[in-house]
């Protein structure tokens, strides 16, 4: 299989996403490294000071205590993000941006509180990423909410890919039905304590687990204003270590962003006539929703989002796509090379190593096999 040109991969139309590298490091054009994710010399790069992305996603860390089928960076010996290499980001950015602080499970990462202070030093707002399995530790989610108290422009999005009641769901998704009722507890104990600004945030496999939608919106309007003001559904991918059986399954498959939102309409009533859009996946825009006027920019309906309630708003997501890979909104910090490169496109390459270089290790680990390594962490 000849390793296209990125670009020209997620352009031809021909070619699917994650396709596999050749295995020869020097014809797939990466160095590979010990103790870091390899660089992707095929994707785009930017210099810290020069980048022109408004949203980073930033690894903070390669450890976890799940692992579950759509993992986009299912490698667990690299080391964490060196707290002096966030602040250079931080102060070098040209101007503010919101982080997503992914992994790996961020909540694992000794110096995630200290980073949240740093981003507020400098002004980003930072979404929190989390599986939601050590909120369950109330004297844990107790230490957040004294940081977010301190740090309001940060927010936690919890990750409930099998929802709020199905285990099926979790085994199918997630690989490992026994943490659905942790992952509930941590959001229940967020929610007590009084932490805002909440996202939900879930993996939809079409024809599986679209139940999640309504459980969602349900949980959210029953909430005060305020408490949960996002919802995101995520449209499964072909990256990382997915679910190859699950994927191949009758009815089991992936929607498009705009499909996933039509079905959305369908469950959540708002969803038909929006009291305004923040993205609606052909006007560029800013973060608030105000139009770009700016040619040089396109947008592939990949994700869409609008507001259905005054402090509600709804988004779906699409991943692992050419037209996600075209997005000029989503950059990825690179701690290797100390620069930004294009979200998706990092993530597919990322995809494409795992699933050539270290495939058997990275699909079929499961969290029944990691839980005594971890048990220390909830």
């Amino acid at each position: 299989m000849i390793n296209l040109d990125p670009i020209k991969r997620v352009e031809t139309k021909q070619y699917e996403m994650n396709l596999p590298m050749t295995g020869n490091p020097e014809e797939d054009n990466i160095t590979i490294l010990d103790n870091m994710p390899p660089i992707f010399h095929n994707a785009p790069e930017y210099d810290l000071e020069k980048n022109p992305f408004s949203f980073i996603y930033i690894d903070t860390n390669y450890k976890c205590n799940m692992e579950c089928g759509f993992c986009d960076t299912p490698i667990r010996h690299y080391k964490d993000l060196e707290i002096d290499a966030f602040e250079e980001l931080c102060a070098k950015l040209p101007y503010k941006v919101a982080m997503r602080f992914v992994g790996g499970e961020p909540t694992l990462w000794s110096k995630m509180f200290k980073a949240l202070e740093i981003a507020e030093k400098y002004k980003h707002q930072v979404a929190v990423v989390t599986n939601g399995i050590k909120l369950a530790n109330k004297t844990y989610a107790k230490e957040l909410y004294n940081v977010w108290k301190n740090n309001p422009s940060f927010n936690i999005s919890v990750s409930l890919n099998g929802g709020l009641y199905n285990d099926e769901w979790y085994e199918k998704i997630d690989h490992d039905k026994s943490w659905r009722k942790q992952k509930v507890k941590g959001l229940q104990n967020i929610i007590e304590l009084g932490f805002k600004k909440i996202c939900t945030n879930a993996i939809i496999v079409k024809g599986l687990n679209e139940g999640v939608v309504k459980q969602f919106y349900d949980l959210a309007t029953s909430l005060p204003s305020g408490t949960i003001t996002n919802i995101r559904y995520r449209c499964a991918a072909k990256q990382g270590r997915y679910v190859d059986g699950l994927m191949k399954e009758e009815n089991h498959t992936s929607y498009t962003g705009i499909e996933l939102n039509e079905y959305v309409k369908t469950i959540i009533p708002e969803a038909n006539n929006p009291l305004r859009w923040i993205r609606d996946g052909i006007h560029p825009s800013t973060g608030s929703g105000k139009r770009l006027n700016n040619p040089k920019l396109k947008c592939n309906s990949c994700c869409l989002m609008y507001y259905i309630k005054p402090k509600l708003w709804v988004a779906t997501i699409e991943f692992g796509s050419h037209n996600s890979a075209l997005c000029w909104r989503r950059g990825q910090f690179v701690t290797s090379i100390m620069k930004i490169q294009p979200a998706h496109h990092y993530i597919d390459e990322l995809s494409r190593y795992v699933n050539t270089y270290i495939p058997n290790g990275m699909k079929q680990l499961s969290a029944h096999m990691i839980k005594e390594k971890t048990e220390n962490v909830i």
